[in-house]
C-alpha cells in the first residue's frame, strides 16, 4: 500500500540529515593558529635628553623565527600618548630593527612596543621594553680673579656650565664660621657661561650652583676661597709745616700718629712702628700696639723724638675674617 504524503516527505527529510551528518564527519576540522612571540631591545639605554635609540627583536615559534611579517613599532613617552613610529618587516630568521630618527626630548622612560598582528597561520603577539631618558650630568667650573682683593673691591667671576646653553646660575659665599649667603646670579648664555663682578667684604669660599634645564642636571662647582684684605691706614697729626713728602715738627714736639682700619675692627690690636735714618738706613725706634677703639681707630705717640727724619706706619695682623694689611709710611722731619 502506497505510503501517505507525510510519510515521504518524513523519509526524505532523514535521508538529507544523514547525509548532511557524513558530510560533516568528512570534512576535516580549521587548525588554530601556531602561537607566537616577540622579543625586543632599545638601545642605547639609558640615553640622554635630545638623544636617539634603536629598537631590534625577533618574531618567531617554537621551531624558529618567522619572515616576512610586519612588525608595527609604536612609542608612548613620559605623560603622553602613544605614537606609531613605522611598519618594518622580518627578515629570513624573523628579526627585525628600526633606527628612531626623532629625538627623545624629554626626561622620563619612554616605553616602545613591537606589535605583530597575526594571520591565518600565525597567532598575534606583542612586547614592550623601556628606555629611560635621563638629563646629562654637566661640569660646573668656577673662575675667580683675583683671589685676593681689598675690603669692598671687586673680584671677577667666570662660570662655565659644560654642554648647556639654558638654565640660570647662582653664586654663594660663605665666610669661615659664617652663613652662605647668595651674592650673585645670573642666566647661562647660548655657551653655558656666566660672567660677573662682586664685591667682596669678607674672606669667604665661593661656589657656583646651576640650577638645571630640560636637558641637563643641577650641579655645583668646586669652592673658591677669596681672601680679602682689611685696609689699615696712618695719618700724622700737629707740627708746624711740610717740606715735600715730610710733615716737619719742632725738637721736643709729641707727633701723634692716628691708625685707623677699614672695615672697623673695634677691640683688635693695631701695632705702630717707628723708624729714624740713620746713616742712610732705616733703623727700627720704637714698637707699640694698642686697642682698636669703637670708632675703628686708634693713636700713638712719638715721645723723645731727636733731631732728624723719621717715619711711621701701622700694621694690622688680621684675623678669621680678613687678611692683614701694613699701612703706608708717613714721613717726619724733626728740626731745632
Amino acid at each position: 500500500m502506497a505510503g501517505s504524503p507525510r510519510s515521504r516527505l518524513s523519509i526524505h527529510r532523514g535521508m538529507l540529515l544523514t547525509a548532511l551528518a557524513a558530510l560533516a564527519l568528512a570534512t576535516p576540522a580549521k587548525a588554530a593558529p601556531v602561537a607566537t612571540s616577540l622579543t625586543l631591545a632599545v638601545s642605547p639605554n639609558p640615553v640622554p635628553v635630545n638623544g636617539v635609540v634603536t629598537v631590534s627583536g625577533t618574531l618567531s615559534q617554537a621551531t624558529g623565527g618567522i619572515p616576512g611579517k610586519p612588525i608595527e613599532i609604536s612609542v608612548t613617552p613620559p605623560g603622553g600618548p602613544r605614537t606609531v613610529r613605522a611598519n618594518v618587516t622580518t627578515g629570513a630568521s624573523g628579526q627585525f630593527s628600526y633606527g628612531d630618527p626623532i629625538p627623545l626630548t624629554a626626561a622620563g622612560t619612554y616605553v616602545y612596543e613591537a606589535r605583530w598582528s597575526g594571520d591565518t597561520s600565525y597567532a598575534a603577539s606583542t612586547r614592550t621594553a623601556a628606555v629611560a631618558v635621563m638629563r646629562a650630568l654637566p661640569v660646573v667650573s668656577l673662575g675667580v680673579s683675583p683671589l685676593t682683593v681689598d675690603y669692598k673691591r671687586q673680584a671677577r667671576v667666570t662660570v662655565n656650565v659644560s654642554g648647556a646653553s639654558s638654565g640660570a646660575v647662582s653664586i654663594y659665599a660663605t665666610p669661615l664660621g659664617g652663613v652662605r649667603t647668595l651674592i650673585g646670579a645670573g642666566a647661562l648664555n647660548s655657551l653655558g657661561n656666566l660672567s660677573a663682578s662682586l664685591t667682596m667684604t669678607r674672606t669667604a669660599l665661593l661656589v657656583a650652583e646651576y640650577g638645571g634645564s630640560s636637558t641637563h642636571s643641577a650641579a655645583a662647582s668646586a669652592g673658591k676661597i677669596v681672601q680679602v684684605r682689611a685696609i689699615a691706614r696712618a695719618r700724622l697729626r700737629g707740627g708746624y709745616g711740610r717740606a715735600g713728602k715730610y710733615r716737619l715738627y719742632r725738637l721736643g714736639a709729641r707727633p701723634r700718629v692716628t691708625g685707623t682700619v677699614t672695615p672697623n675692627h673695634a677691640g683688635s690690636p693695631l701695632a705702630f712702628v717707628a723708624q729714624k735714618s740713620v746713616r742712610g738706613a732705616w733703623r727700627t725706634m720704637a714698637t707699640s700696639t694698642f686697642p682698636i677703639d669703637a670708632s675703628g681707630s686708634a693713636y700713638a705717640v712719638l715721645r723723645r723724638a731727636s733731631r732728624g727724619v723719621w717715619r711711621v706706619r701701622t700694621v694690622f695682623k688680621g684675623d678669621a675674617d680678613h687678611l692683614g694689611d701694613r699701612s703706608p709710611w708717613k714721613y717726619l722731619r724733626v728740626t731745632r
